[in-house]
């Protein structure tokens, strides 16, 4: 018998929520739902206006349908941070109680006001002989995640897990098999979060403060207009580019240029950084969220970071029979991956 479980996405100007059932023969995606909010009700990943997230996730829980209360909630936002760490080896049964001392030092910000999650991958004696573990630090401030399940359950829901978005979208997404590192950039609203694994083991995570907001703005700048109209126009391109003749699109191309420059520079920054700490590049890319599908996005990374980078999809679900053509439409495009991770725990 299928076993279906529920994934719940906040974003900072989307909330998407997704049932994925689950059994012997693999794994479905029986609904796919999003609804957008109002400006200021979500912040950079922080809640701003609790009262307005639980209505809208009540609005989408009554369309979605998801057929439980229990959901698996993803979050991000820039007061998140994670790391790959060495830690000094302490006995199983007493580390979590120990992780609080271990970590203090590790952490830009007081330890006592976080929430803390270490994934351990690695037994190592280090340089100095030294037993110690390896693996990824995750803190997240408390408060900023409290609310958000406040809010979340404030709308009827149950709250089971919580878990760093990228980190649900990475496992979602990643080939353990692959012989080298992989990328996953997810862009959204405000902010883009870049995440590397190897051998299906996350390595590095990092989050950006821009995202599709950030090119409209751009876009906006570059050809002098409104920032309504920019997103109106960005928008479009997908349908108006075949329609335009060739100096219009060679006019198009260099105004996403310019658009997509900073953000792009920042991507190639983190993942050199890492390919310079670890001495390994990443072989290939997966861009999902709700901008990585802006016409132009994918061409421009390829070049930039030299590897192949391709539009992420969970590559362990099917859709569901009564699925309607908006959730099919939502499934093939590179928002869905987050709120698919969380439902199949991927983390």
């Amino acid at each position: 018998m299928a076993k279906s479980s529920v994934g719940l996405e906040v974003g900072s100007s989307t909330v998407r929520l997704a049932t994925v059932s689950r059994s012997r023969s693999g794994s479905v995606i029986e609904h796919l739902n999003s609804i957008g909010l109002n400006p200021g009700v979500v912040v950079d990943g922080e809640v701003v206006d609790a009262e307005a997230l639980s209505g809208a996730i009540r609005h989408l829980v009554k369309v979605g349908k998801p057929g439980g209360k229990d959901v698996r909630l993803g979050v991000a936002s820039q007061r998140m941070v994670a790391r790959q760490v060495d830690l000094p080896w302490v006995p199983p049964k007493e580390f979590k109680q120990a992780l609080p001392l271990l970590a203090a030092d590790m952490l830009p910000m007081p330890v006592q006001d976080c929430v803390l999650d270490f994934l351990s991958y690695e037994d190592l004696v280090d340089d100095d002989g030294a037993h110690v573990i390896r693996g990824l630090l995750v803190a997240a401030n408390e408060q900023s995640v409290l609310d958000t399940v406040d809010a979340v359950e404030s709308a009827g829901l149950r709250v089971v897990s919580v878990t760093l978005t990228p980190l649900s979208t990475l496992g979602a997404l990643a080939d353990p098999l692959s012989p080298n590192p992989e990328a996953l950039l997810d862009i959204g609203h405000t902010m883009t979060s870049i995440s590397i694994h190897e051998g299906g083991q996350p390595r590095f995570v990092r989050i950006l403060s821009r995202g599709g907001q950030d090119i409209t703005a751009k876009l906006a700048e570059h050809l002098s207009i409104d920032e309504e109209d920019a997103e109106r126009w960005k928008l479009s391109l997908p349908v108006t580019w075949p329609t335009m003749n060739a100096a219009d699109q060679s006019a198009t191309e260099t105004a996403m240029r310019t658009a997509l420059a900073d953000l792009v520079s920042d991507i190639r920054t983190s993942i050199d950084f890492y390919a310079t700490s670890e001495g390994r590049r990443p072989g290939r890319a997966y861009v999902v969220g709700g901008a990585g599908a802006t016409l132009g996005l994918l061409p421009i990374l390829a070049s930039v970071l030299r590897i192949p980078v391709a539009v992420g999809t969970p590559h362990v679900t099917r859709h569901g029979k009564s699925m309607s053509a908006d959730e099919l439409a939502m499934a093939g495009s590179p928002a869905s991956a987050s709120a698919v991770g969380l439902a199949l725990g991927a983390a």
